[in-house]
């Protein structure tokens, strides 16, 4: 025969509030028949173009646009730089964050501007701008070489000619002028020939 075994009232009340508690977790855990719906998606964020600080450069110089594309939620796909103004530049590359240029040659201080579109991998945009200024070299002056002509022996009392020039490799003579640094006093016929 089987034994019979006498149970406390508490042991009783344990047992029953333990089979309710796990009663209510099981039916809070998916006992409902509404389907489960996912979270609509994320929206893609535009990207941030940065086409560098603004540039001052030499005509005839070397330098280089230092851009840059940043994306929060993804990636940069493409860059991609267009002259706004000014004369045209060619760059090393249209399609790369930081290409490289030439300054061209200008006749007085010139501004030229580009624009720096940014395209993420979701196909969103963002541009920037950016202003180089072209310094127009003025070139230095060279200076004239003067020549007095060759030393030469005269008389007394009788008519001289001298015969001196002036050269200026990148212009022209504006003015000649003598002046007597030693010896007795000689008067020329003018000093500014």
């Amino acid at each position: 025969m089987g034994t019979i075994r006498c149970v406390s009232k508490s042991e009783v009340f344990k047992k029953i509030a333990l089979v309710t508690f796990f009663t209510s977790i099981l039916s809070a855990c998916g006992g409902s028949d509404e389907p489960v719906q996912p979270a609509p998606p994320t929206p893609n964020q535009a990207p941030t173009a940065d086409a560098g600080s603004d540039l001052t450069i030499d005509e005839n110089t070397s330098g280089t646009l230092n851009g840059a594309g940043t994306d929060s939620d993804g990636t940069i796909s493409t860059y991609l730089w267009s002259q706004t103004a000014g004369p045209s530049i060619s760059l090393s590359s249209t399609s790369i964050d930081s290409p490289t240029f030439v300054a061209p040659e200008v006749d007085a201080d010139t501004t030229v501007s580009f624009d720096l579109t940014v395209t993420d991998n979701g196909g969103l945009t963002a541009t920037d701008s950016i202003e180089i200024t072209i310094i127009n070299l003025v070139p230095a002056n060279i200076p004239p070489t003067a020549n007095a002509g060759v030393d030469f022996t005269i008389d007394e009392n009788t008519s001289g000619t001298l015969n001196g020039a002036g050269t200026d490799s990148d212009g022209t003579i504006s003015t000649y002028l003598w002046s007597q640094t030693a010896g007795p006093s000689i008067s020329l016929s003018s000093t500014s020939i």
